[in-house]
């Protein structure tokens, strides 16, 4: 009869301790797993803004290089002129200037200029935006930097339309639209660095229903730009919560 209750006595402190034990390894395998997801939540945060920066460089970068070509001299004076005034040698001369602009540049797949009523004044290369298109997706009351009208799908690949005003003295004498390639924004976000095996920055816009659409290629699916999309309902998605604009780390959560 002793020995059973020895081994009762025994053993219950021996539970408690072993107890103690697993509850203290629990806590220490939580506390070590929350700082290694801060860690890591920091250092994928620095890694978000540095490309964020990129993705802002190659929109600055664009917007110099097209407005280096719509502040030429040569050019305003001429569009500065009535439509009736405009020579053949004007009209020339406007061609050149965009002829070495999409032939020098390899992102550029079409320059336009329309006047203010959205009549085509001259092109250069295969727009796929009709001139009455690009006027109604730009205002040009106020207009004093690049808009984007539209973001596409092609046989090449994904392509950007901008509009950049043509002004002389604060007036908007023309509209420049000009059709690019996305590759540079591509380019940055398929550099992975830090990112590990799955990781990878996601670029995407608001539908009119408000559902996100991807417009780059993602990192394991190809074919995602302008065919993948996310319907706004799913909140716990990141892509939706950006485009909501919220900011923050998701644990566990759907990227």
């Amino acid at each position: 009869m002793n020995l059973p209750l020895r081994l009762v006595v025994i053993g219950i402190p021996g539970l408690a301790v072993l107890a103690s034990l697993l509850a203290f390894g629990t806590y220490a395998y939580q506390s070590s797993r929350a700082s290694l997801i801060e860690a890591r939540s920091e250092e994928l945060l620095g890694i978000s803004m540095a490309q964020r920066r990129d993705v802002d460089q190659v929109f600055a970068a664009w917007t110099q290089r097209l407005g280096l070509v719509t502040s030429r001299t040569r050019m305003r004076q001429i569009l500065a002129q009535a439509p009736g005034e405009i020579t053949r040698q004007d009209e020339a001369f406007l061609r050149r200037i965009m002829t070495d602009v999409v032939s020098t540049d390899p992102a550029i797949q079409a320059f336009s200029i329309l006047d203010r009523e959205g009549s085509l004044i001259a092109t250069e290369g295969t727009p796929r935006l009709s001139p009455r298109e690009a006027l109604n997706r730009v205002r040009l009351d106020g207009m004093s930097e690049a808009t984007v009208l539209e973001l596409s799908r092609t046989e090449a690949g994904p392509r950007m339309a901008l509009a950049m005003p043509i002004v002389e003295a604060g007036r908007t004498l023309a509209i420049g639209v000009f059709e690019l390639t996305i590759d540079e924004l591509v380019a940055v976000v398929e550099n992975y660095e830090g990112l590990g095996k799955t990781g990878e920055t996601l670029l995407a816009r608001r539908l009119p229903s408000g559902d996100a659409q991807f417009i780059v290629p993602l990192r394991h699916d190809p074919d995602a730009a302008f065919s993948r999309e996310i319907p706004k309902s799913r909140g716990e998605v990141a892509v939706i919560r950006a485009l909501e604009g919220r900011r923050g780390v998701i644990v566990g959560g759907i990227v």
